[in-house]
């Protein structure tokens, strides 16, 4: 794969292009060549602006990478502080969360009490999943260490209060941090989703641009003479 990479790179900066057809009829080497825009496209797919560079539009191509450039910047960025609520959070639930307590409330209470939404993975099968289910299901506020009941009193061994019954601060505390962090990671997601479009907007208008400067179209046009005296004109295109 990198070989695919590279090729068209070495290719585009260290070789010439052919030149255009009209040059080729004129006979005329030296003059100004065209520019291959399979090969602009692809440069410009795999980096955006490279392509644009290739043909010699050279602030179109450092629009591209500069955004290019802060794109990256900004999901960097945005999934870093992503990462680090979500580092934050976690500790705070090892902290004031424990499974234990949670597992004691499941063992002591009747299945027909209350019906068991999810079930709990352990954290070495589905971290993800074992951290977002703590704080997004009721049946799981036993296992916070703030509970407490409608009378405001801790939640001890009494089994037969509801989960929706129960209030915790922490756990209300842990769902606000944990739906932060998702917010920088939707973000992060869609600068992702631009980053794709970038590099094929490139792509197409390098394809677009350098296929402008190698082919050539010409209008020839001229009055020429009929055997009746009206005058008439000739067009001759050349591609």
């Amino acid at each position: 794969m990198r070989y695919i990479i590279v090729i068209p790179l070495v290719i585009g900066l260290f070789t010439g292009p052919l030149p255009s057809r009209a040059e080729a009829e004129e006979g005329n080497p030296t003059s100004k060549v065209g520019r291959s825009s399979k090969l602009a496209f692809l440069m410009s797919l795999v980096v955006p602006g490279l392509g644009e560079l290739y043909y010699g539009a050279e602030k179109r191509g450092m629009a591209f990478l500069a955004a290019e450039a802060g794109l990256w910047v900004t999901y960097a960025s945005w999934y870093n502080r992503g990462r680090s609520i979500e580092r934050d959070f976690r500790g705070f639930a090892d902290q004031h969360w424990s499974e234990a307590r949670y597992q004691n409330w499941d063992r002591n209470t009747p299945e027909s009490f209350y019906m068991r939404t999810e079930r709990l993975p352990s954290r070495q099968t589905d971290i993800q999943q074992y951290y977002e289910l703590i704080g997004k299901y009721d049946q799981f506020v036993f296992g916070w260490d703030d509970g407490r009941d409608a009378q405001g009193r801790p939640v001890g061994t009494d089994y037969s209060i509801h989960p929706r019954n129960v209030t915790s601060p922490n756990r209300l505390a842990y769902e606000v941090e944990r739906n932060r962090s998702n917010r920088y990671f939707k973000r992060s997601s869609r600068i992702l989703g631009l980053v794709v479009v970038n590099h094929l907007v490139s792509a197409i208008d390098a394809s677009v641009h350098a296929r402008g400067r190698e082919a050539r179209f010409w209008v020839d046009a001229d009055l020429i003479g009929l055997p009746d005296p009206a005058p008439a004109m000739r067009l001759n295109m050349r591609f």
